[in-house]
């Protein structure tokens, strides 16, 4: 198999995985919480910002990894047309 499958068959496992999927979910909510907090400070509201864009990172690379999957399966499927 593959690099591009392995990689996206272990993005698929985390993105399925219910433990991983929760505490990205609880930093979210941590860091809209903060957001919403007229007390916190600018620091706070930045770093906040910064969880949020890198659990949006996180998610943008394993989607990535399954996109690249899909292109390859179509470049596969698309050379044994050709045959």
């Amino acid at each position: 198999m593959s690099k591009v499958y392995d990689r996206a068959g272990e993005a698929r496992q985390l993105l399925e995985n219910d433990c991983l999927q929760s505490l990205l979910q609880d930093i979210k909510d941590e860091a809209i919480s903060i957001f919403s907090d007229a007390s916190r400070d600018i620091d706070e509201i930045a770093v906040a910002h910064e969880k949020i864009r890198l659990v949006q990172l996180l998610n943008d690379t394993l989607q990535a990894r399954l996109d690249a999957e899909s292109v390859e399966i179509f470049k596969t499927q698309r050379n044994q047309d050709q045959k």
